[in-house]
């Protein structure tokens, strides 16, 4: 009887622990993306996907989080969205983004949260004047050995979930230039209709990886929410295009991960 009841504080404490893990500890995932359409000059070139913190800190100082990116050793940080919620305190986008600046150029878009707060146009101001480039329904030339791809941001469609708007993005970039595109779009269901529209790759986040995972599935609950959602974490191909989905690094509104680490994907383009 005595043994019985150690064992369930035990029990517990090794629950307890094992979702801290589980919803602290960062994972870091290479994915490299090869294609015949991608510059010499850009092969080896490697992307981290910074998505959905939702005002998370991963150590004192983001110093987990920020050393995980440096191990990583990337040539640009993409921030996928969601980077800030209805939760997130004041003070935060300034305490991380100077960090991420530090260790490469940083590409941003804003997610459905910062659009549900309703002061997206101060984060963006702020992330910007902090030396991050922002990327409303806009595009730029990266440029590395004298060649260059196109780096595509779209805004976030809250409240509309409109997939028109990144497609429209999408198309007029097209009609302009022909060059490989990287397109970030914070949901994770674009793929189809932006690889119908020629973008050569998609990083996204928005579903958590699904929250709960187990085996043979690609996660339990997706937004909305649904059950069974697809396109919820890791790579995906369709017709000529490819997409990432970061699992994302925080959590919000009480959510729990489980058998779900937080995601630090990291592309890594290959020619041919």
């Amino acid at each position: 009887m005595k043994l019985r009841h150690a064992l369930i504080p035990a029990a517990a404490l090794l629950c307890g622990l094992t979702l801290w893990d589980g919803n602290t500890r960062i994972e870091t995932a290479e994915y490299e993306i090869a294609s015949p359409r991608l510059p010499k000059g850009f092969d080896g070139y490697r992307i981290a996907q910074v998505s959905d913190l939702h005002g998370a800190r991963l150590g004192r100082g983001h110093r987990r989080l920020l050393q995980a990116l440096e191990r990583a050793r990337p040539d640009l940080i993409a921030v996928t969205g969601d980077l800030a919620d209805v939760f997130t305190e004041g003070g935060y986008v300034s305490g991380i983004v100077p960090g991420l600046v530090s260790l490469a150029p940083v590409c941003y878009i804003t997610g459905n949260h910062e659009r549900r707060r309703g002061d997206q146009d101060r984060i963006c101001g702020e992330i910007a004047s902090l030396g991050a480039t922002v990327l409303r329904d806009g595009y730029i030339r990266l440029e590395r050995g004298g060649e260059r791809i196109l780096l595509a941001g779209a805004e976030d469609e809250y409240p509309l979930n409109d997939a028109r708007c990144s497609e429209a993005l999408a198309a007029r970039i097209r009609a302009e230039e022909d060059g490989f595109l990287i397109m970030l779009v914070h949901r994770n269901d674009r793929l189809p209709r932006l690889a119908a529209q020629g973008v050569d790759l998609v990083l996204s986040g928005h579903a958590h990886g699904g929250l709960i995972r187990l085996p043979c599935t690609d996660g339990l609950i997706g937004p909305g929410p649904v059950l069974l959602p697809a396109f919820t974490a890791g790579e995906y191909r369709l017709g000529g295009g490819r997409m990432v989905v970061s699992r994302g690094l925080g959590n919000h509104s009480g959510m729990v991960r489980i058998f779900n680490r937080p995601h630090l994907p990291v592309v890594v383009l290959r020619r041919g």
